[in-house]
């Protein structure tokens, strides 16, 4: 018999603040899982498509981009190619938490609508691995 090697949980951790994108590797991290860190909107695009990421922890304000707008590019997909009146898109999944200090009721209303996590900055560390856990069910 052939034995099965699973392939590592990796997770994105998109932030601007080094700070924060360390703790959010360390909570992380004591899951067992892996951390991918990015520093900004276009760093974290640039993640999700050149590698498997299981679940993304995006900030909402990243500098470059919002969160939501890096979530958004990413599941929508690339176009097939095909001529442009038949392009379609190829739309992927991403688990998904957003954080923010300064939340909006648009930003709660995405992550309802999308069945992500918001969690409020600054935010407890049991929150955020309660979250991951809701999110990967099986892998913790």
């Amino acid at each position: 018999m052939v034995p099965v090697t699973r392939q590592p949980v990796t997770l994105l951790v998109g932030d601007d603040d080094a700070l924060v994108r360390e703790c959010v590797a360390e909570i992380v991290r004591t899951l067992g899982f892996e951390a991918v860190l990015a520093r900004s909107g276009e760093e974290s695009l640039a993640i999700l498509l050149r590698q498997t990421i299981d679940l993304s922890i995006l900030d909402v304000n990243l500098g470059d981009m919002t969160g939501i707008e890096v979530f958004e590019r990413y599941v929508r997909g690339p176009f097939i190619a095909a001529p442009r009146a038949l392009q379609v898109p190829v739309p992927r999944r991403l688990p998904a938490i957003f954080m923010s200090s300064e939340p909006t009721p648009e930003v709660r209303s995405f992550c309802e609508a999308t069945g992500s996590w918001f969690l409020d900055k600054p935010f407890v560390p049991d929150d955020m691995r309660g979250a991951i856990r809701a999110l990967l069910p099986g892998r913790t």
